[in-house]
């Protein structure tokens, strides 16, 4: 398996860097195009790619894929879809930088040997608070630092158990989820950060993010600025040279 030292590693090639999203989002496309980098989701150029964008999109992740049994209580799934992000996914090297926005973070944590509730509540509508465990330079943070973050999601991550998971960011909103047709009761009290918001598999260098900062449009948001500094110091770290994100 290729590792990060055969990875394209000059800073003339990074600063001209090519993402390559899995889905066609536009308004995934446009922050990064914003940000100042091509995009593409034409497959002849994966090889191309300096890091990967598993997108958003309103299908839920195949449950076969992480060993369970499809509940009454999942919604709709893309198996194509499914399956052409599995190809994409298993053909790139381990240190190519990976990530997960909406959708994107969920199927990103079954890639990385990860399952999911197939059903919570409470995460479709307003946004939510998201309290930080890790800073965007991945270091752990000091206190209590809290943003919000847009909510848009049914399904909820559940870490791998035999892969290193750096949970980054938790929330504390669902009342119940479910695992196949078991119903798991939550809790909503203060203090209590049951969801997994945002984690980081360090062995597939795959950053898990499921508020969906592209359909933020203010880039002074704290959810943006926070996806942002973790994006660029990943993309720096992976690359060993500096990044200019605009």
């Amino acid at each position: 398996m290729k590792t990060s030292k055969e990875l394209k590693n000059s800073p003339q090639e990074l600063k001209n860097s090519l993402g390559f999203i899995t889905g066609h989002d536009p308004s995934l496309s446009k922050m990064f195009n914003d940000w100042g980098f091509d995009t593409t989701n034409n497959i002849k150029f994966l090889d191309d790619a300096d890091f990967i964008l598993f997108s958003d999109d309103k299908a839920s992740v195949t449950p076969f894929l992480y060993g369970h049994k499809r509940s009454s209580k999942c919604g709709p799934c893309n198996f194509r879809l499914d399956m052409r992000e599995n190809k994409i996914f298993r053909s790139c090297v381990d240190d190519l930088p990976k990530f997960g926005i909406g959708r994107g973070a969920l199927f990103l944590n079954v890639m990385n040997g990860g399952t999911l509730y197939q059903s919570i509540n409470n995460h479709d509508s307003k946004p939510h608070i998201v309290r930080l465990f890790y800073d965007e330079k991945l270091e752990q943070v000091k206190g209590y630092k809290n943003i919000f973050g847009p909510s848009n999601h049914t399904q909820g991550m559940i870490p791998s158990k035999v892969t290193q998971a750096l949970i980054l960011g938790k929330a504390s909103v669902s009342s119940e989820r479910w695992v196949e047709n078991n119903k798991i009761e939550g809790g909503n009290h203060a203090g209590s950060y049951l969801d997994n918001e945002i984690i980081y598999y360090y062995d597939t260098n795959s950053l898990c993010f499921q508020p969906q900062v592209n359909t933020l449009t203010s880039e002074s948001h704290p959810c943006r600025l926070y996806f942002k500094g973790l994006f660029k110091n990943i993309m720096q770290a992976t690359y060993k040279t500096n990044l200019t994100v605009n």
